[in-house]
């Protein structure tokens, strides 16, 4: 990187950072600053306080939007909450590994937009807080079951992250549950996910379960998908 491109990032940086605080006016209260305060439907305001939160390098402006969650704010307001802070794990999930406890805590939410919001975020920090998820496997698992499609193909991602250091053969049984009880349309999704991460010897295993759920399966696209999978799993 040329010495003039890196001076441009850390200008537009800064740029970004001068807008946010002259955005945040001289009150310091980040609660106005949110997409439902402003009367938004767009990510647009959400997604310029996660930016701003990486180029603060999680500093104080994190703790003070991690906050609100806990304060008596209202749905709409802690919904956009975790709308930042996805944001933030899909840019640098680092930053928050110290707060997966708040990810994990908001699974249980009334609230479909912090579950799904939440799952995404734990499923972006998977590899960095494996230790502290393992723990929490039935909770990330009743969202599952409980959730939208998106707190599902999430969660399933978390699930395949976990195998990957597994060796009781318990990660194995859950994804292959997940198979067999996943929507239709699901199932190749998943398949195509898990075949990346699969240990030669949990392959026979895994093709059981594909079976059996390949006889449920009527959708003659989804066959077709499960009938070339079944192949390429075979022949490793």
């Amino acid at each position: 990187m040329s010495n003039l491109m890196f001076i441009r990032q850390v200008y537009c940086a800064y740029l970004r950072r001068l807008l946010y605080l002259f955005n945040m006016g001289n009150s310091g209260n980040v609660i106005g600053r949110f997409s439902s305060s402003l009367d938004r439907r767009d990510q647009g305001p959400n997604e310029v306080i996660a930016q701003a939160i990486v180029d603060d390098a999680g500093g104080d402006l994190l703790e003070e939007v991690v906050q609100v969650i806990h304060s008596k704010a209202a749905t709409r307001t802690i919904n956009d909450v975790v709308m930042t802070l996805m944001a933030v794990s899909r840019i640098h999930p680092k930053l928050l590994v110290q707060k997966a406890d708040v990810f994990i805590d908001l699974l249980e939410s009334k609230s479909n937009r912090q579950v799904w919001g939440s799952m995404i975020a734990l499923a972006n920090m998977a590899p960095l807080v494996k230790e502290k998820l393992k723990p929490h496997l039935v909770k990330i698992l009743q969202a599952m079951d409980e959730g939208t499609v998106v707190t599902r193909d999430h969660g399933f991602s978390i699930l395949t992250e976990l195998y990957k250091e597994d060796q009781s053969g318990d990660l194995l049984a859950l994804i292959n549950e997940q198979l067999l009880n996943a929507p239709s349309n699901q199932v190749g999704q998943y398949t195509e996910k898990f075949m990346e991460v699969v240990r030669k010897e949990d392959v026979s295993t895994f093709v059981e379960a594909l079976e059996v759920r390949g006889q449920e399966l009527t959708n003659e696209h989804h066959l077709k998908r499960l009938g070339k999978n079944l192949k390429n799993l075979r022949g490793l």
